[in-house]
């Protein structure tokens, strides 16, 4: 037996509702229109048989009553009709929403070219960013992270792409780990409509060591990654950087100051005019607000 489309059943509700309203119509006028062979004259029904004239008379009474009944037949159907038909263009309409919120997801994902990385590049992106930041720590002379650095990077990003996926906006479509063109993007989240912004977001894990050098390496990543954005998708889009830190690395009370210093050196990129900084522990990172970076 073949499946019934979900689409058909709301077509057959506004059918059926169609129909009640045109009833609504069609029967009354039917009814006032036919004379139900009962209309003859008093002299002429005197004339017939008593049984004959019994039968007229309770054919009579008959069609009096449905004349009495049919304007609130007529009323009801036409009601019924309007509901279903509004239930069955409600149906419709969400349905018909539904699948055009995926088809625009596709056409825009389409538009913006992003491709998947595959596995064996979300590593190398992982493996790079966990070297610059060692080779940072080198140079000042600290201890080198450990063996386990990049399993950690990698379940770090990993929590925070499941952060931003299990956050359901209506006017932003997320993907994360992306290639466009030349430039791997952690996170895109495309706006469905020209009333938002894309956001370009970037994602940096310090394990111990904070300094100047890793932190305006990533702004320069992302502000390249924003030019490009721009120039190739024709669509704008807003910079953020989260950065995730380990508790021993800033310290809650050094925050402040340490934003400030990332916007100071953020400055000297004019595409990271409107860079939006998110600090946040590991502990914190399923915690963290994400319509905090959707907001206009």
């Amino acid at each position: 037996m073949e499946k019934i489309e979900y689409g058909d059943v709301n077509k057959f509700l506004v059918s059926i509702g169609l129909i009640l309203i045109v009833l609504s119509f069609i029967i009354p006028y039917y009814s006032l229109k036919e004379d139900f062979g009962v209309y003859l004259e008093n002299s002429k029904i005197m004339q017939l048989q008593p049984h004959m004239q019994i039968l007229i008379l309770r054919k009579q009474m008959q069609v009096a009553f449905l004349q009495d009944i049919i304007p609130y037949i007529s009323i009801l159907l036409f009601s019924g009709g309007v509901l279903i038909s509004q239930w069955g263009l409600c149906r419709w309409f969400k349905r018909q929403k539904s699948i055009d919120e995926k088809f625009d997801t596709e056409l825009a994902k389409s538009k913006l070219e992003l491709t998947a990385m595959s596995p064996v590049e979300v590593f190398e992106k992982a493996q790079n960013e966990v070297d610059e930041i060692e080779a940072a720590n080198t140079e000042e002379s600290q201890t080198p992270t450990s063996n386990n650095s990049l399993i950690e990077y990698l379940k770090v990003e990993e929590r925070v792409y499941n952060l931003f996926k299990n956050n359901r906006n209506k006017n932003f479509e997320t993907y994360s780990q992306m290639r466009l063109g030349q430039i791997e993007i952690d996170i895109v989240m495309a706006s469905k409509s020209s009333a938002f912004l894309d956001r370009i977001i970037e994602i940096k894990y310090y394990q111990t060591n904070f300094n100047h050098y890793v932190v305006d390496k990533a702004l320069v990543q992302l502000n390249n990654k924003i030019i490009y954005y721009k120039s190739n998708t024709n669509r704008n889009a807003v910079p953020v950087l989260m950065i995730i830190y380990e508790p021993n690395t800033l310290g809650t009370g050094n925050i402040p100051s340490v934003q400030a210093q990332v916007i100071e050196w953020a400055s000297q990129y004019p595409d990271l005019n409107h860079l939006k900084i998110v600090f946040s522990t590991i502990s914190e990172i399923e915690t963290f607000d994400v319509k905090i970076l959707l907001k206009k």
